[in-house]
């Protein structure tokens, strides 16, 4: 019993049972990974951003950390809402735009030159099942971007707190 006490007090057992623990963890906490590494990544930046600002405001006069954090994110909201209100007008007008596209040369096949020799070459292809792939594939990548969108705003908030 002395030596398997002994054992479990080596330095390398313990760190080996603490690294265990902490992969267990790790891997219990896998579907909040991205919103935890976000939340440390934005802290960090906002902390040594701070500190910069910080450093450079006390040679004129001191401030406040708690102003300058304020400051920051509300810079930073404002800098991401200005960008969403001029950037989703033209996103939603290209995608309107592609969409119209679409419809034209699915109504239209004659206006696509060399489409008979595309159907010559590859003979008789279900279009319909690439098609369906292509639209599942363009359907998982958005919502994959509006989840991540939604990890990053939420990480900037748990940020501020942190």
């Amino acid at each position: 019993m002395a030596a398997l006490i002994k054992f479990f007090q080596h330095p390398g057992v313990r760190r080996f049972f603490v690294f265990v623990i902490l992969t267990g963890v790790l891997y219990l906490l896998r579907s909040m990974m991205n919103l935890i590494l976000l939340t440390f990544i934005f802290t960090f930046l906002m902390n040594r951003l701070e500190n910069v600002i910080r450093h450079f405001l006390n040679r004129f006069i001191r401030v406040s950390q708690k102003l300058i954090i304020s400051c920051l994110y509300a810079a930073l909201v404002l800098g991401l809402s200005l960008g969403g209100a001029l950037y989703y007008p033209v996103i939603v007008k290209q995608i309107q735009q592609l969409i119209k596209q679409g419809k034209y040369i699915a109504s239209h096949p004659d206006s696509i030159p060399f489409l008979d020799m595309i159907t010559n070459m590859f003979g008789d292809i279900n279009l319909t099942s690439y098609l369906e792939k292509g639209l599942n594939f363009i359907y998982t990548y958005i919502t994959d971007i509006g989840t991540f969108g939604l990890q990053m705003v939420m990480s900037l908030i748990l940020s501020m707190f942190s």
